[in-house]
């Protein structure tokens, strides 16, 4: 997969969870990145930026990219949408507004 000259969204991910797997979050960061930039349609990667974003204390840097992965029109994948309530959820349970993530 590393030695793949053209990356499509499915090697991407793939590649994104295997550096997460290894606990290399920047190394997985690269691709997310490379991901939103190559596919700027999918969601996906909008979430999985919001999440290492969070994991890294970024709260308010992962708001954007979760309102931008809802406006991407996440209906038709339910792990997507799993993905996005995780997400909102967590954001304002740090910010402690766990009222406002049912808006």
């Amino acid at each position: 997969l590393l030695k793949a000259p053209d990356k499509n969204h499915y090697t991407l991910s793939a590649l994104i969870d295997y550096h997460l797997l290894n606990q290399e979050a920047e190394k997985a960061m690269e691709y997310v990145d490379a991901g939103i930039k190559k596919y700027p349609f999918l969601p996906g990667f909008y979430l999985n930026k919001a999440e290492l974003l969070i994991k890294q204390a970024k709260a308010d840097a992962a708001i954007p990219l979760i309102k931008k992965a809802e406006a991407l029109n996440l209906d038709y994948n339910n792990l997507n949408r799993a993905k996005f309530f995780e997400l909102k959820g967590l954001v304002f349970s740090l910010k402690n507004k766990p009222k406002e993530a049912t808006k």
